[in-house]
């Protein structure tokens, strides 16, 4: 194992999130020295702020990346995803793989592959974001925590839950709803028959209570073999901040075995 001295990771946040969602988690990830945690497009009031080219589209949120990457010197090694930023950190691994000595994937989803089945969700995530844009961002995100997905959430320490929804508030309905439009299962291409490419080490976490996403990670593993699965004790839809402590010493345990300097 051979650590850079500085070993830098881009770290992608989950629907409804922000690059804030990583505070506190990434002091306890021993290994890692610099974060980089972007804003996806769509959230934190991108729109409201008068970008309103904005795209979301799984190309354009590539591209957005890409540009936002390689501002950041040395450039990172290291690529983490949750949830939709696990979707986001697959098109930009399988883009550039040779970009990245290592992937995280927290509670990832590569797709839905049956078309009929991707139209059904396509049709689902239009409904909701138009929703979003009658109710605004406050109702829907009052609603949207006590979802089955999001509801074990609520384990999360109170200071980080207060910092969450703080940074939550700075989400605008539009950008929100054409996250959800361009950026939901229902509109991404299905990718696990094409992950093969990836030849990274790869660690996959999912919470042990989150019984599909912890199926989905055993489909992916059959086809990275070189994966690693970990389940998080006692965790939901996100280990990571239900439990930082198990999550960030199995990332650190990860790390450790990649050498960072070739």
């Amino acid at each position: 194992m051979s650590l850079a001295k500085e070993l830098s990771i881009v770290a992608l946040h989950g629907f409804t999130g922000s690059g804030e969602d990583f505070f506190g988690f990434y002091d306890k990830c021993k290994h890692v020295s610099n974060w980089y945690c972007p804003n996806l497009p769509g959230h934190c009031g991108d729109i409201d702020r008068g970008v309103n080219t904005i795209m979301c589209d799984p190309a354009s949120t590539r591209v957005f990346l890409q540009n936002y990457i390689k501002d950041i010197s040395p450039s990172p090694k290291l690529l983490l995803g949750y949830s939709m930023g696990a979707r986001a950190a697959l098109h930009l691994a399988l883009a550039n793989p040779n970009n990245w000595r290592a992937l995280i994937l927290i509670s990832p989803n590569p797709g839905i592959k049956n078309q009929k089945d991707r139209k059904i969700r396509r049709d689902e995530d239009h409904k909701l974001a138009n929703r979003i844009e009658i109710e605004g961002t406050s109702s829907f995100m009052k609603r949207w925590k006590e979802t089955p997905l999001i509801k074990s959430q609520k384990m999360i320490r109170a200071d980080w839950q207060k910092r969450m929804h703080e940074s939550r508030e700075q989400h605008s309905s539009l950008g929100l709803a054409t996250s959800l439009r361009e950026f939901g299962q229902g509109n991404c291409p299905y990718l696990l028959d094409k992950l093969n490419i990836l030849k990274m080490p790869v660690l996959i976490l999912t919470g042990m209570n989150d019984t599909k996403y912890c199926n989905i990670a055993a489909q992916i593993c059959e086809i990275l073999t070189h994966a690693e699965h970990v389940t998080i004790n006692n965790s939901g839809h996100m280990p990571h901040l239900e439990q930082p402590d198990q999550s960030s010493k199995t990332i650190d345990q990860f790390v450790s075995k990649i050498d960072f300097l070739q």
